[in-house]
């Protein structure tokens, strides 16, 4: 699976949810974590061109529905609608990522890839850009991507 690589767009988490990040791992351990992300997205005017960077205010770890060590499934549609809506209208805060651990490894599997293109062809314009952020449960390093123009495509992690 080819992947892309692109510069213009930063998702930064604060340091501090990291620790939140490994507590869900941890929890699910050892099965595989997930949870969502929230935040809000800023454009910038770079010379001619434009950068996107997405800022995470909120991290809520989520029970997958199938309990797995390689694979995990949100599909608690009225509980996640119903968590995302209250967020959005309370906070002021989108759901900007996707969170889940791999055993080992950074990178999407094609179980990832799969859900990833269900997500950009959805139709649900809140839904077609969500990045998803990889974290190695072993060492915590971490990874984000996103579909971008219909390819798999990494993106800036900064950890600030």
């Amino acid at each position: 699976m080819k992947i892309k690589y692109q510069k213009d767009m930063v998702f930064h988490i604060s340091k501090d949810f990291m620790p939140l990040l490994g507590a869900c791992i941890d929890d699910a351990h050892p099965n595989e974590a997930t949870g969502l992300l929230f935040g809000n997205i800023k454009q910038f005017k770079v010379g001619d061109d434009y950068q996107y960077h997405y800022y995470v205010r909120r991290f809520e770890c989520v029970e997958s529905s199938h309990k797995s060590p390689i694979a995990f499934l949100l599909n608690n549609d009225e509980f996640l609608f119903e968590m995302v809506y209250n967020i959005e209208q309370v906070e002021g805060f989108k759901v900007i990522g996707i969170f889940h651990s791999h055993p080992s490894g950074l990178y999407p599997s094609s179980v990832d890839h799969y859900y990833m293109q269900l997500f950009y062809e959805s139709g649900i314009l809140k839904f077609k850009h969500l990045i998803w952020i990889i974290m190695d449960s072993q060492n915590k390093d971490a990874k984000a991507f996103l579909l971008y123009e219909g390819d798999l495509t990494e993106i800036v992690l900064a950890i600030d």
